[in-house]
């Protein structure tokens, strides 16, 4: 993610992240990590001879209205799932567009939440990369939600941060192959808490309390309070069902991934049983799954797609496109 970079050659150098301290030769700290460069940092960092740094990111400041950084989530949210859903993640250049999104909603504050974001690469690879899934499908659930494409920028933001809190959980502990001990359970369970005190000074109360509850369920089983339906804010409801889907459907070094099929089927039993809301599994149910019906089977020739049957949550026959027959019946 970060690249050592010569500022001096570079026509952009103003907006990039300083992605670690940048320390002068007599050892004094010239700029912290996050630290957004602009003309006075750059001249800094001439005046003591410093001919290249880290850097996290530069920033693209071509949005010149929130329209455009709004119709952009927009457009990018279904080829951005698509590659989820194929285990593929969020392609880099989709990355650097998130990070531009958050530069312009919130210039003044991005500089910490970049550093936040940072300490997340930094402590766990795994988490981060979940974390921008997490956003992206946030988007999409909450724009066939109705949220205003304003609102959209905000539910990135706590996908982007909902985890923020692990980066103060032992790396060991976050990775473990084994069952977690009970003491290393209570230690993961304290992230919504430790996210939420992180961010509290620098986000809007509506992020910062997505963030504190994302692990909540509606019937009062969540964590870190047990609070139920009417408490949660709906920003953490659909972080939470982004949050589970993503975890099932991605492979981390303690568990094997599994099918979009079978994440969904998770998903509707715990929204059965109160734990997620139903109406967001729904849409979002409806949505990814109709992306699958009419595209070729992967382990079929090309003439053969997917049908399904939303009862069952399954793909329940493949037919020839050619034809219009069906060939197989699960």
């Amino acid at each position: 993610m970060a690249m050592y970079m010569d500022y001096r050659s570079s026509a952009d150098a103003d907006g990039t992240i300083c992605a670690e301290d940048v320390i002068s030769a007599e050892g004094s700290k010239l700029l912290s990590k996050g630290t957004v460069l602009n003309q006075y940092y750059i001249y800094r960092l001439l005046k003591f001879n410093i001919k290249k740094i880290w850097v996290l990111k530069e920033i693209n400041k071509g949005y010149d209205n929130s329209e455009k950084a709004a119709e952009d989530i927009l457009n990018s949210a279904t080829s951005i799932i698509e590659s989820i859903l194929k285990g593929g993640g969020v392609p880099d250049e989709f990355k650097d567009m998130l990070f531009n999104i958050m530069y312009y909603s919130d210039p003044d504050n991005f500089a910490s939440i970049v550093s936040y974001v940072n300490q997340i690469v930094g402590n766990d690879s795994y988490t981060y990369d979940h974390s921008l899934s997490v956003a992206w499908l946030s988007v999409k659930i909450g724009s066939l939600y109705g949220f205003e494409k304003e609102r959209l920028k905000d539910l990135m933001q706590v996908g982007l941060l909902h985890d923020i809190g692990k980066s103060c959980v032992p790396s060991n502990v976050l990775n473990k192959p084994d069952k977690l001990s009970l003491y290393e359970y209570e230690l993961v369970k304290r992230h919504p808490l430790l996210g939420y005190h992180a961010l509290k000074p620098i986000v809007s109360d509506e992020i910062a309390e997505a963030v504190l509850y994302h692990h909540e369920k509606l019937n009062g089983t969540g964590y870190p309070f047990g609070i139920t339906e009417e408490k949660i804010p709906i920003f953490a409801q659909i972080i939470c069902v982004a949050d589970v889907f993503e975890a099932l459907v991605a492979k981390r070094p303690y568990k094997s991934k599994i099918s979009p099929f079978a994440a969904l089927k998770i998903l509707r039993n715990m929204a059965l049983a109160n734990e997620v809301s139903y109406k967001i599994y729904d849409i979002f149910e409806t949505n990814i799954m109709n992306s699958y019906i009419g595209t070729p089977h992967p382990d079929m020739p090309d003439n053969i797609v997917i049908g399904y049957d939303r009862e069952k949550i399954e793909p329940i026959y493949l037919m020839d496109v050619n034809s219009s027959e069906e060939v197989h019946q699960h």
